[in-house]
C-alpha cells in the first residue's frame, strides 16, 4: 500500500525530529546534571532509576524510538526496490 504525499512528509520530518529532540534532550540534560561527563558516562544514566532526569529522558528515549517506524515506512515508500533492509 502507497503512502499518500502528507503520510511520507510526516514519516520525513519524524525521521529528524526523532533524532534532533533525543539528542536536544540529552545535551541539556547532561549539561544540568552533575557530575554528569558525556566523555566518560553513558547516556543511559540520565535514565537510570532515581536520576531527577529519568523522567524526561525515558520519554526522549520512547519518542525517538516510536518517531523512527512512520520514517521507515516512509522511507520505504520513496526507495526503489526492496527497502526492507533500511
Amino acid at each position: 500500500m502507497q503512502l499518500t504525499t502528507t503520510q511520507r512528509r510526516v514519516g520525513g520530518v519524524l525521521g529528524v525530529v526523532g533524532p534532533v529532540a533525543y539528542v536536544a534532550t540529552w545535551a541539556v540534560l547532561g549539561a544540568a546534571r552533575t557530575p554528569y561527563d558525556p566523555v566518560s558516562q553513558a547516556i543511559s544514566e540520565l535514565a537510570e532509576v532515581g536520576a531527577g532526569t529519568q523522567p524526561a529522558m525515558s520519554l526522549a528515549f520512547m519518542f525517538f524510538g516510536v518517531a523512527a517506524l512512520p520514517f521507515a515506512r516512509a522511507l520505504r515508500d520513496v526507495l526503489p526496490g526492496d527497502a526492507r533492509p533500511a
